[in-house]
């Protein structure tokens, strides 16, 4: 039907949506041809737009946590629990922003802008999705969006993230050198912190600076000097005895030829044939004795006094907690103190949620009555070894305050306390040699996480595609939407024209 029959059937009528409807139908052609020409002209302008639109590059590296694992928690070598920005540490992006020069292209402070680190979890995804799907339903209470909220918490408190991805802006920095830039990151914090979180070893060194303090000390008194040495002997016998654990009864020699049971030989003739000698000799000389010996002393076993004290009101205190977390009755609970021996039994029935509760409560208070446990066994080791040395004071004192039952020499003592020093700086260089031998070994067989893939570089575009397609789905619409609105209103106008 031509659009003059149309005016001429609805004139009475005017300008419809009847009419409109009409005349789409006589001009669909017009109209099919005009929009798919505005859709292709719409969908290469839009290509246009997105590949010239600002962007940006930056690249990831994913890696894998090698670190153990205790309690649920990643951990150094020394125990200390494991946080992601330690990768992305100021001791890290320094370490890397000087050993690529970048001051040349950038301060260090947009550097540090440029570096990001996130977790990845494929497990988190799902667990993401499912708290999605449960929040989607309908006619939700607070009261339900709460709970759901808790567990999901809860979930995500127990997920382990073990995969973390290492990002980086590009930034000014060029391709190539962000690539190994960003290479370096991950190995640089194990450089930083494979040293700041290893073992804690005890730092001894019986060198000449330490000698020369010792003789010094002579002139003030022989028993203070022997003591102090006894002191950094201790320390350097602790030292010694973890490198015992590293050494494992294994077969290793130094370049001057002594193997560990040689220098364990040596440090114990040291202790016992040397200090306890030159210690005794003065105990028993009244010529070796000095003014300060008797305050020494005592100063010495108050201060220990009140360790030893401080440290039996904390393992008191320990015992208290450990009483207050013990478990008591219940019909899922085990006698205090003692682990079950078989499989709980668990009544379907109204009490199920009572009963769940109660085996959570359990399990708690066991990671607790453990923990507590520990600490006790170091607490207990550490007032062990105070009281042993309060006695040894203790004994010490009353021998300097009993009558003197030998004349010593003074002259053969110096003589006896310098060999002991020459002997003891020996020893020292040979402990610190194997110490060096042993942690660099170490240090070789300890690795903090390994790389999943290679770096990837992703262009992220500043215009998203799926906005950049609403708006030229709307302009398409509405170009479309115009021209038919001005194709039916010129037809309309030259249908009454020609009526007239």
């Amino acid at each position: 039907m031509s659009t003059e029959n149309i005016v001429n059937n609805e004139e009475s009528k005017g300008l419809n949506p009847e009419i409109v409807i009409r005349f789409i139908k006589c001009n669909i052609v017009k109209i099919f041809i005009y929009a798919a020409i505005t859709l292709i002209v719409c969908f290469l302008i839009g290509i246009f737009i997105y590949f010239i639109a600002p962007s940006r590059n930056y690249f990831s590296q994913r890696i894998e946590l090698t670190l153990p694992i205790e309690g649920n928690v990643f951990r150094y070598p020394n125990g200390k629990a494991f946080n992601y920005t330690d990768i992305t540490s100021p001791a890290v992006l320094k370490k890397v922003y000087k050993n690529n020069n970048l001051d040349n292209i950038l301060p260090y402070s947009e550097f540090a802008e440029l570096i990001g680190i996130g977790a990845y979890s494929t497990k988190r995804a799902l667990l993401d999705a499912d708290f999605s799907s449960k929040l989607s339903k309908r006619n939700l209470s607070a009261t339900d969006i709460k709970n759901i909220e808790i567990e999901y918490n809860d979930s995500l408190q127990r997920l382990r993230h073990n995969t973390y991805d290492v990002m980086m802006l590009q930034g000014k920095i060029p391709a190539k050198t962000a690539v190994k830039v960003l290479n370096e990151i991950p190995q640089a914090w194990f450089e930083v912190f494979r040293v700041q979180e290893s073992q804690n070893l005890p730092m001894t060194s019986i060198d000449e600076a330490l000698v020369k303090q010792l003789k010094t000390k002579l002139d003030i008194s022989y028993l203070i000097a022997i003591d102090q040495f006894g002191s950094y002997l201790y320390q350097l016998q602790r030292l010694n005895e973890y490198l015992g654990k590293l050494v494992n009864n294994r077969r290793i020699s130094l370049p001057t030829g002594e193997y560990y049971e040689d220098i364990n030989t040596m440090l114990h003739n040291l202790r016992i044939y040397n200090l306890g000698l030159l210690t005794q000799t003065i105990l028993n000389s009244k010529e070796l004795r000095g003014e300060l010996d008797i305050t020494y002393l005592q100063s010495r076993i108050y201060n220990l006094e009140l360790t030893v004290n401080k440290l039996k009101m904390e393992q008191t205190n320990l015992f208290k907690s450990f009483e207050m977390v013990q478990v008591k009755g219940g019909s899922i609970n085990v006698q205090a103190g003692k682990e079950p021996t078989e499989a709980t039994a668990i009544n379907f029935d109204s009490s199920i949620f009572g009963q769940l509760a109660e085996l959570y409560n359990r399990d708690a208070t066991n990671a607790i009555r453990r923990e507590i446990a520990e600490q006790n066994i170091t607490l207990g080791q550490e007032l062990a070894q105070q009281e042993s040395s309060l006695v040894k004071y203790q004994n010490m004192l009353k021998a300097i305050q009993s009558s003197a039952t030998t004349q010593g020499s003074r002259e053969k003592f110096v003589v006896m306390f310098n060999q002991m020093l020459d002997e003891a700086q020996v020893l020292s260089s040979k402990i610190n040699m194997l110490k060096q031998m042993l942690i660099g070994e170490y240090y070789l067989s300890t690795t903090f996480y390994s790389n999943i893939g290679d770096s990837c570089m992703i262009k992220d575009h500043l215009v998203s595609p799926k906005k950049l397609g609403v708006v030229l789905l709307a302009v398409w619409v509405l170009l479309n939407a115009l021209y038919v609105a001005i194709l039916v209103s010129k037809d309309y106008s030259k249908a009454i024209n020609r009526k007239n």
